[in-house]
């Protein structure tokens, strides 16, 4: 399962990612100023730029292989 601690924690550890707080309430991961992630705790999804679609958490660990 993968819960929003778990997506930051993943997120974070690629190379010269960094957390910061965006509009007062998401969370964004960055590479320099570039978001690449984006999501709140309490919202059961996250957004990833290169999905163009929001994914929901608590849903089982799988690899994402396109589009769609």
């Amino acid at each position: 399962m993968v819960t929003f601690d778990r997506f930051l924690a993943m997120g974070l550890a690629l190379p010269r990612t960094t957390e910061r707080l965006t509009w007062g309430t998401e969370v964004t991961l960055r590479v320099g100023e570039k978001i690449f992630a984006m999501g709140t705790p309490d919202s059961g999804s996250v957004c990833c730029g290169a999905l163009h679609r929001p994914v929901r958490l608590g849903a089982s660990e799988s690899r994402h292989s396109g589009p769609g």
